[in-house]
């Protein structure tokens, strides 16, 4: 039970740090954004390497906690495992939805760097995260339950809960930084 409660506080740590990281990728350089543009390089490329390296940060300091979790709780090889791939999916869609919004909606020109992300995507950032996370947390435990309570299709029911989190997971993510990388290419620069 432990395992779980701590699992619990490590989906809270990475839905902070992927919140904190990725909805401030693209707005962090500020006004030197515009090299970025000017650059040869797409805009799908810039937020492919932006999402790439708050993916890869966020995920392994999650994988990192699963792991001194695993050490102490020793939940079974299986449940270790199973919730690092869980772990690495969830900071997928979540730092895809972040850097997505963040590239619909940039700020570039602040006076704090306090708000180096627009109102509107934080806004949106935090809804759109909450409703992926209590989506997978329902699609997660109504497949443990399903197949808890019918034992002889527990492989259908296991791959078909987890088809569904993939899906829940990638399709948004892909979307919203497709969806950006347009808007920054159109962006105009006003100041």
């Amino acid at each position: 039970e432990f395992f779980y409660l701590s699992s619990g506080i490590i989906v809270i740590i990475l839905f902070m740090q992927t919140s904190i990281l990725s909805l401030t990728a693209v707005g962090i350089e500020g006004r030197s954004f515009v090299h970025q543009v000017a650059s040869p390089n797409k805009m799908s490329q810039v937020l492919q390497a932006k999402f790439l390296l708050s993916w890869i940060f966020t995920a392994s300091i999650s994988g990192v906690l699963c792991g001194i979790n695993g050490l102490i709780f020793q939940p079974g090889i299986f449940e270790l495992f199973l919730f690092l791939v869980t772990i690495a999916i969830a900071s997928f869609a979540l730092c895809g939805i972040g850097i997505g919004l963040s590239a619909s909606f940039p700020s570039f020109v602040y006076e704090n760097p306090a708000h180096r992300v627009s109102p509107w995507a934080m806004i949106i950032g935090f809804v759109a995260s909450m409703i992926y996370l209590i989506l997978s947390i329902v699609i997660i435990v109504s497949t443990y339950m399903a197949g808890s309570a019918f034992q002889d299709h527990s492989v259908m029911i296991a791959l078909g809960g987890s088809s569904l989190f993939i899906v829940v997971s990638f399709v948004p993510a892909i979307l919203l930084m497709v969806g950006g990388a347009r808007n920054l290419e159109k962006y105009q620069w006003t100041h």
